[in-house]
């Protein structure tokens, strides 16, 4: 019977958070921490939002007819780029950081995605616009990372 790394959410969002450290080589004021409140510009929070238990499946690389128990986890990324004030820079920033993360999540294409054992497959959406946080409004984006684990 084939042996499967099990992946576990807090690896996952490490992960992803690690990959993401790269952006500060490009935006050098990013904070990737979580923090209480939002002070700087460019603070990336990355967490996991969704989580679903195990599917039983069965899959062409599974001997002896043991299926794959996969779980579905759903990792969220919010960057806020910067507090609405100028709207050509608030947008220009926002896109900056929001390209940055493409790069980085498009560079996932080798298996398995993020360099984590167990990742059977890996999807994500996104979208660029103002995101209220407190009693602010913020230009960013916001991903949704969904993977599917052994």
């Amino acid at each position: 019977m084939t042996d499967h790394a099990k992946v576990q959410p807090y690896a996952l969002v490490a992960a992803v958070r690690t990959k993401l450290d790269a952006i500060t080589d490009a935006i050098a004021t990013a904070n990737l921490t979580m923090q209480e409140g939002i002070s700087d510009p460019r603070v990336i929070m990355v967490y996991l939002d969704e989580f679903e238990g195990a599917h039983g499946s069965r899959t062409s690389m599974n001997t002896m007819g043991s299926g794959l128990q996969l779980k579905r986890y759903t990792v969220r990324v919010d960057v806020y780029s910067r507090a609405r004030s100028q709207l050509g820079e608030d947008i220009s920033a926002a896109e900056l950081d929001c390209y940055s993360v493409i790069a980085i999540l498009e560079a996932q294409t080798g298996s398995p995605a993020f360099g984590l054992s167990g990742v059977h497959t890996f999807h994500w959406s996104g979208k660029l616009g103002v995101f209220p946080y407190a009693a602010s409004s913020y230009w960013g984006s916001q991903f949704t990372l969904e993977f599917m684990c052994h």
